[in-house]
């Protein structure tokens, strides 16, 4: 995750690469960051079912 961070966070990258390779790099981060807020909020013990 933190190396899609860097990439995008590099001008040279995002000036440089082909569309499709930013758009796929800014979906995966967006996806790893999704999925590690689901695993944060099940480590909080934050459980939204009825046995709960």
């Amino acid at each position: 995750m933190s190396r899609l961070q860097a990439q995008l966070a590099n001008p040279a990258f995002v000036n440089g690469a082909p569309a499709q390779v930013v758009d796929e790099s800014r979906r995966r981060l967006a996806e790893a960051l999704a999925q590690l807020d689901v695993l944060r909020r099940g480590a909080s013990g934050g459980s939204t079912d009825a046995a709960g």
